[in-house]
């Protein structure tokens, strides 16, 4: 299965049998980014991502990518992205390429 449809499957809760919802390529890219924070990736104050939103979009007074990204993103749209974050730091802490789409 590849990455993208587990990831749709997943982030819709296809497992607990809910509705299933599409997931966008946008969607995702906030939701892999913001795992990318909880893994390591530098985004505080003075991180590359954080005064790229300062200085393209004038969210000088954040200080943290999620509350930088907060601002374009609806809240509906933002806990979704949280949802699907979580279920990434999980499959990757947990090295479950199966379901990160990565297994052969």
């Amino acid at each position: 299965m590849s990455l993208n449809r587990r990831l749709f499957l997943q982030s819709a809760g296809a497992v607990a049998g809910t509705t299933l919802l599409p997931l966008d390529a946008p969607l995702a890219a906030i939701a892999w980014e913001l795992a990318a924070c909880d893994m390591g990736y530098p985004c505080g104050p003075m991180s590359r991502i954080v005064l790229t939103a300062c200085a393209y979009r004038g969210y000088c007074d954040d200080y943290f990518y999620d509350d930088a990204i907060a601002r374009d993103e609806g809240p509906v749209r933002m806990a979704r992205a949280q949802r699907l974050r979580g279920d990434l730091v999980h499959a990757l802490r947990r090295q479950d390429w199966n379901w990160l789409g990565l297994a052969g």
